[in-house]
């Protein structure tokens, strides 16, 4: 049988690929317009850098309002700006929705 830790494990670490994937393909189909891959680093250090800046003011609200409706926020908010991201028709664009994912990330 498989063990259950070893099969969880798996699907965490799973999404983070695919989101690293896809933001390739992303930036890959609009390289022309975006410029060099410079940019690919550039997306994820926004996101991580905003995700790090507010982590303590969604710790300190989800304490305060409790843990149940600060992720629900911050799941339907990090849902539309994958949307956003994924429509994104150009660079201002995807550039806010990976900044409101980080925001909303930071829970």
């Amino acid at each position: 049988m498989a063990d259950v830790s070893s099969t969880n494990r798996g699907a965490a670490q799973a999404k983070p690929e695919i989101d690293r994937n896809a933001l390739a393909i992303a930036l890959h189909r609009k390289s022309r317009s975006f410029g060099p891959f410079f940019w690919i680093p550039m997306c994820w250090l926004i996101l991580v850098a905003i995700a790090c800046i507010f982590a303590p003011f969604w710790g300190r609200l989800s304490d305060r309002t409790g843990r149940r409706p600060i992720l629900l926020i911050s799941i339907t908010g990090l849902a539309l700006a994958y949307l956003v991201w994924v429509f994104a028709g150009s660079f201002e664009l995807l550039i806010l929705s990976r900044v409101v994912a980080g925001i909303m990330g930071g829970n």
